[in-house]
């Protein structure tokens, strides 16, 4: 087992006991239907092209009992949630994602992957106050603000979508979610890209999330909304995937005990003997270490990354296997089983 994965759940838990619980919440899930559909097991999402997301605070509960101030994006009439909602599109939509910002200072959303995003009908631009840079994006104004993005999704795969502003701050407060592309150009959404060898079984499409925490930063926000946490202190004590920490990580999606994080992290895969396509899991870190992720009894294909298929100059296949995906902060990988 690597050694990243000693760390558990917190800092003070006994080695044995961080083997046990990170190791088990390895495994992740969560397949992309309607949002009043959810699957008890698989990826979860929230069909576009057209999204209304509203910016909320909530509470996550911990593995070691804690409860954690949250910032999150939600469907606009929909509670606070944990990570925001996985917003799935096909190749070629005109994608539009209108914000309405509550929280108490401007907010914003960046797609890493995407071209050409327009906000509020024209080409997206960082903001400036006093010659410095605020905002990498256009922003939703602080206590009521909207702002209007879109662009075309016009390459399959796995990206992130977060907070261009303060992201310091908003990204690790929770303002960050998953972003799925389906190819449409001669290929279904039972394929990764537009190509032959990224076939896979929709039934076994999982998503693994990885983010952290460090309470510090989380408990001097709800206390005021406006403190500058001093970063050069920042040290991440909690570690989940898809929002939750193990045991609640192989919980059903929308399990009744944890309101506000919906995504179960659970594979659940068949013996196929080949027969059928293999399971895909994307793999995402919003976090700010490397993380030497591991999927027990499983190595993985991986075909793709940050949103791009893994080929040659020529356009042959170079993915390859991997028994642990070291997946880097900002990084998505796609990987076939």
């Amino acid at each position: 087992m690597n050694t990243s994965m000693l760390k558990g759940m917190t800092r003070g838990m006994a080695p044995p006991a961080a083997m046990a619980v990170f190791s088990a919440a390895l495994m992740t899930g969560f397949p992309c239907e309607a949002f009043a559909q959810t699957p008890a097991v698989g990826i979860a999402c929230t069909s576009g092209p057209s999204f209304n997301l509203t910016t909320r605070t909530g509470s996550i509960q911990l593995p070691d009992g804690n409860t954690m101030f949250m910032w999150g994006y939600s469907v606009a009439g929909q509670p606070f949630q944990h990570p925001g909602p996985v917003l799935c599109v096909n190749e070629g939509d005109s994608v539009t994602i209108i914000l309405q910002n509550t929280l108490p200072q401007p907010v914003s959303m960046i797609f890493p992957g995407q071209e050409n995003v327009l906000a509020n009908g024209v080409a997206a631009q960082p903001e400036f106050s006093a010659g410095r840079a605020t905002s990498l994006t256009n922003t939703a104004g602080a206590n009521g603000g909207t702002v209007s993005y879109s662009f075309v999704a016009s390459k399959p795969g796995t990206y992130i979508y977060e907070s261009g502003t303060n992201p310091e701050k908003q990204v690790r407060m929770g303002l960050f979610g998953a972003l799925v592309v389906r190819p449409t150009v001669g290929f279904g959404p039972d394929f990764v890209y537009n190509r032959p060898d990224s076939q896979f079984t929709p039934d076994e499409e999982f998503l693994t999330l990885l983010s952290e925490i460090d309470p510090y930063q989380h408990w001097a926000v709800e206390a005021n909304p406006a403190a500058n946490f001093n970063f050069n202190n920042y040290k991440a004590r909690y570690w989940l995937i898809n929002g939750r920490g193990f045991p609640d990580s192989i919980a059903d999606n929308d399990a009744s005990f944890l309101p506000d994080q919906p995504y179960g992290a659970l594979v659940r895969v068949h013996s196929n003997n080949n027969e059928r396509p293999p399971a895909y899991t994307h793999y995402i870190n919003v976090g700010s270490e490397d993380y030497p992720f591991h999927p027990h009894a499983n190595n993985g294909a991986i075909i793709g990354r940050d949103g791009r298929p893994l080929a040659t100059a020529g356009g042959d296949d170079a993915s390859f296997e991997k028994f642990s995906i070291n997946i880097g902060p900002g990084q998505t990988w796609d990987a076939l089983f």
